[in-house]
């Protein structure tokens, strides 16, 4: 499931944000395979490949990734832009 209908919304609507958030995973997917051995946080994907999106729906890609064993989210942190842990992820 790409999209997280957290609102309820249906019908045209629905099918516009889903198509949207599987493009999101798409991109997400084509930049860390184009960059592979490397391993990126939300953050650097918010900034290179989707930087007109929410962190939050950067983090629901890697997450619907992670989940289909694409990605692996790494036990290594950094500390983000907001003083907190991040961790990095990389290709499976």
């Amino acid at each position: 499931m790409s999209y997280f209908n957290t609102t309820h919304t249906e019908g045209i609507q629905l099918a516009t944000y889903t198509a949207k958030a599987q493009c999101q995973e798409k991109a997400v997917l084509e930049f860390f395979v184009h960059n592979e051995g490397v391993r990126f946080t939300p953050e650097h994907i918010n900034t290179y490949v989707l930087p007109d999106v929410p962190l939050t729906s950067v983090r629901r890609a890697l997450t619907n990734l992670t989940t289909e064993r694409k990605l692996t989210k790494l036990s290594v942190k950094t500390t983000g832009k907001f003083g907190r842990p991040i961790h990095f992820w990389a290709l499976k």
